[in-house]
């Protein structure tokens, strides 16, 4: 993590009330909320890092689940997961064989 400077800011008392509303909605903390809007408004590639990690956050999902599937049903997960492996593993319960 990037060494970290402290701030101290002035915000009115509904900017206040937004930034508790969602850190309370988020789990966020106001400071990490306060850090994102910067990012957002001022750092072109944002969206696109922010992109990037929650897909990497899908694909590890996605394999464990797919450990899961393989321990449960003795299948073997694909090897990649693209639209069709995840289809076919989409409505899989181990009561049932995915199709």
């Amino acid at each position: 993590m990037a060494r970290m400077v402290r701030k101290q800011i002035y915000i009115d008392d509904r900017q206040e009330q937004l930034l508790k509303t969602e850190a309370e909605r988020t789990g966020q903390t106001e400071s990490q909320l306060i850090r994102d809007a910067i990012e957002r408004a001022y750092d072109d590639d944002f969206e696109r890092r922010r992109r990037d990690r929650l897909w990497e956050q899908w694909e590890r999902g996605a394999h464990q689940i797919a450990e899961l599937i393989r321990e449960e049903s003795g299948d073997r997960p694909p090897e990649k997961f693209d639209r069709e492996s995840i289809q076919r593993y989409a409505d899989w319960s181990p009561s049932r064989d995915p199709d």
